[in-house]
């Protein structure tokens, strides 16, 4: 008997099999010939592509790293392949042709393949909704199986439990942190994390195959489940098929000489083939030579020699093609046809003799594709551009060195989302661009202009949850901020014309603490300070030292924190400081306190918060004019209450906490009161309860990218499911807590991490659990938080 929700087969295909062996098995009792077997058909592939692969007719196989992938696919052990190397690599190329052979995945059960580039679309939600479609679209599922409209997510889980999928996620490099070598590699989308966790969790046929310039350093706790290639240099034999394949002329040794040159690397051999003069195919090595000026041993850094090939490949251009290159290479993902056509006009208009129409341009731009170097895809019925990353930054800095050009562009892209609110990631994509491109352009004050006007000063990054976007933008301005001590006036002072460098400095602190990435957000903070100090500015100074003091809080240097917290409100004390940042500053306290197991103290300072926030009498509505800082005040008390024991007194703080959250708009503080119900549930045994709303804040945490407020959640998370005897589940939920704990340096969330595992083990593994509480000991005398020091003891 086979249950239908377990079959990889349909109905249909399972009767016809059954009517083939009954007539066989009648056959041979009348006729008593011996047929020969009946061979069933194989069900078809169902495949979708969301951006085409380099694979095409010229490609090389790489049969014995081919083969590797074939073996790990047929182990159903494995559910994660990544491949990495350097940009450049052929990484795309070689999963799109190993996906093409089909062969393993046929071996393994596999229902259908779903092929994702980040390089075309960054946003994670647009892949998981994708991903659904196709499932929704492509196989018939039961009618049970039901999506969760706010949770894409656990609609996957349900989605990849029930089938059979081979997911590829190409380009991934485009959404991992690269800010710093401590973080490089983790992804900026947690949503992303957890969604291959999950995968690597599931106990189907399901499996991902993932491509990246960085090691997926993620999913290092599943080691197990996830095998790892490494893309070296191709050989010789490879690369001078390749460049034959190409129509490079000329001997076997000179394309050896020509590979030993280029060190193996598949990119930098496609440019020099697309740049190579048709009078110069039959003796490739003088244009080798002349682009490198190869001596005995050349000495130049491989990227070196990358952009020498692509400038003489673009001397090869015409003033349209390289328009086309550059407007191709604006935005961090594909661009459609008729923006792109747009961008080409506006840089080339004041040529009247090289002016052509529509039709002449999609031609240019199809020579480009022709070429390989220019990637069109189709997507939700409209053409699509995007290149390789290093084609991609070589072209870009050609618009940014020209000031005209990247004026032009820069105003076109500020443009293009008309006047209108930006309310969607594809829009603020363009409003990002236009920052960035106008910054290195040289019209800094222009880049700032749109940042204040179209961004709200920043506001829109938190309403869209996008921290990453933000960083970009800050990035920008700074880096690009002119040498003139006007830029380096207040943050305060409203009668600025224009932002100015501290206020971008302390955005960078805000969005680097919001990704975790806590070194980085100190690092701004303190070169705000140093520019701040110059100027006297004593009532901003007050400002930063209280965005230090929340990140040294994160980050378990409470000793540090008190320091700066101090410093501040004895800068707020000399100025005239208006009441909320005060507010601030007593939170700030109050969390101190706390952590260290003060509760008397830390009471009061989160009782007074929320006396001075009192209701406006005058509103019809019951509404408090400071409704964030009323949230956090009673936040602040709940904790009080769950660590003295008064759990009845913590419920009811929550619920009168979560409407002032809710009147505030602000995601970060609705899903911080979800934890904390959750975790006054937990205390009082109401499991059921308290997965439900631990599930829907995990689910804000993510979409917010908060990774401080996410792996708190996590931890309760899986103390829940060793509570449901799902233990194996339960220690890799806490040893991925632990390795994001101590790479985004979460101090005292290490020290709740290694606890909560200690709680999770057995007597008698009494030598790790002492190793364990030894370093949670360590780290908490180091950080100060005496509150876990008294659990230790």
């Amino acid at each position: 008997m086979v249950d239908h929700n377990d079959c990889r087969y349909s109905a249909e295909q399972l009767r016809q099999w059954k009517v083939l062996a009954e007539k066989q098995a009648e056959r041979r009792q009348l006729g008593g010939n011996i047929e020969p077997p009946v061979v069933l058909p194989q069900p078809q592939l169902k495949e979708k592509w969301i951006h085409e692969t380099t694979d095409d007719d010229r490609y090389v196989p790489r049969n014995e790293l081919l083969d590797r992938l074939d073996r790990w696919t047929a182990s159903h052990d494995v559910r994660v392949i990544t491949v990495t190397g350097i940009g450049g690599q052929g990484k795309t190329a070689f999963v799109g042709h190993w996906l093409k052979r089909k062969r393993a995945l046929k071996e393994r059960g596999i229902q259908g393949f779903f092929y994702w580039s980040f390089y075309n679309e960054t946003d994670v939600n647009i892949f998981f909704h994708g991903l659904i479609t196709f499932c929704r679209q492509d196989f018939v599922l039961p009618f049970t199986l039901t999506d969760d409209i706010d949770d894409p997510l656990m609609t996957l889980r349900k989605l990849l439990s029930h089938l059979s999928l081979c997911v590829v996620l190409d380009g991934l490099e485009v959404i991992q942190v690269e800010q710093s070598e401590r973080e490089k590699g983790q992804f900026v989308s947690a949503e992303l994390r957890y969604f291959l966790a999950d995968l690597c969790l599931q106990t189907s046929r399901s499996m991902a195959v993932l491509t990246s310039r960085f090691d997926i350093v993620d999913l290092r706790p599943y080691r197990n489940a996830v095998k790892s290639l490494r893309l070296g240099k191709l050989c010789d034999d490879e690369a001078c098929a390749i460049l034959a394949n190409l129509f490079v002329g000329g001997s076997r040794v000179d394309r050896s000489r020509i590979n030993a040159a280029l060190e193996g690397h598949p990119l930098a051999l496609k440019v020099f083939a697309a740049g190579l003069p048709k009078e110069n195919q039959g003796n490739p090595i003088s244009h080798l030579n002349r682009i490198l000026s190869i001596q005995p041993q050349p000495k130049h850094a491989l990227s070196e020699k990358i952009n020498r090939l692509l400038r003489c490949y673009e001397e090869s251009l015409s003033e349209y093609q390289i328009a086309m290159l550059c407007g191709v290479s604006l935005l961090k993902k594909s661009i459609d046809e008729t923006s792109l056509i747009a961008l080409c006009e506006k840089q080339v208009k004041q040529t009247a003799s090289l002016q052509k129409n529509a039709s002449q341009l999609i031609g240019v731009l199809s020579s480009l594709v022709t070429s390989g170097l220019v990637i069109r895809d189709m997507i939700n019925g409209t053409k699509r551009y995007s290149c390789h990353p290093i084609v991609r930054d070589y072209f870009r800095s050609r618009i940014t060195s020209d000031v005209d050009r990247g004026n032009l562009v820069g105003e076109y892209l500020a443009s293009r989302p008309g006047r209108y609110e930006v309310t969607d990631n594809e829009t603020l994509e363009y409003v990002v661009s236009a920052i960035e491109v106008l910054s290195a352009s040289g019209s800094w004050h222009e880049a700032s202009e749109l940042y204040d006007v179209k961004l709200g000063r920043g506001i829109v990054f938190k309403r869209l949850a996008n921290p990453e976007a933000g960083w970009r933008c800050v990035q920008a301005l700074t880096q690009s901020a002119p040498k003139h001590p006007v830029v380096y006036a207040s943050i305060f002072n409203n009668n600025d014309k224009f932002n100015t460098l501290v206020v971008y400095l302390n955005a960078a602190g805000q969005f680097s603490q919001a990704m975790g990435d806590l070194d980085n957000a100190m690092t701004c903070y303190h070169e705000a300070l140093e520019i701040l100090a110059q100027h006297r500015q004593v009532r901003n100074q007050s400002l930063i030292l209280l965005g230090l003091t929340e990140a040294c809080i994160e980050a378990g240097e409470l000793t540090n924190a008190y320091s700066y917290l101090a410093d501040a409100m004895n800068y707020a004390n000399e100025r005239d400081i208006v009441e909320e940042f005060l507010l601030r500053l007593h939170l700030a306290r109050g969390m101190l306190h706390l952590l260290h197991g003060e509760h008397q103290q830390a009471a009061k300072r989160f009782i007074d918060v929320v006396k001075k926030t009192q209701l406006n009498s005058r509103a019809r509505a019951k509404k408090s004019q400071q409704p964030d800082l009323r949230a956090l005040g009673f936040y602040g008390l709940v904790e009080v209450a769950i660590d003295t024991g008064q759990l009845g007194e913590a419920e009811g703080l929550v619920k009168s906490a979560i409407p002032y959250a809710q009147q505030a708009d602000r995601q970060d503080l609705l899903l911080i009161g979800l934890y904390l119900q959750g975790r006054v549930l937990a205390e009082m045994g109401n499991d059921t309860l308290a997965e439900m709303r631990l599930n829907s804040a995990e689910s804000l945490a993510r979409k917010a990218n908060m990774e401080y407020w996410l792996t708190k959640i996590t931890i309760l998370q899986s103390e829940l499911l060793f509570r449901k005897a799902e233990k194996e589940k339960a220690m890799l939920l806490i040893d991925d807590c632990i390795n994001v704990a101590r790479s985004r340096k979460f101090g005292t969330v290490i020290v709740d991490a290694l606890l909560a595992k200690v709680s999770m083990m057995n007597e008698n593994m009494s030598e790790e659990i002492d190793e364990l509480l030894y370093e949670a000991e360590q780290c908490a005398e180091q950080a100060g938080y005496t509150r876990a020091l008294r659990q230790i003891v």
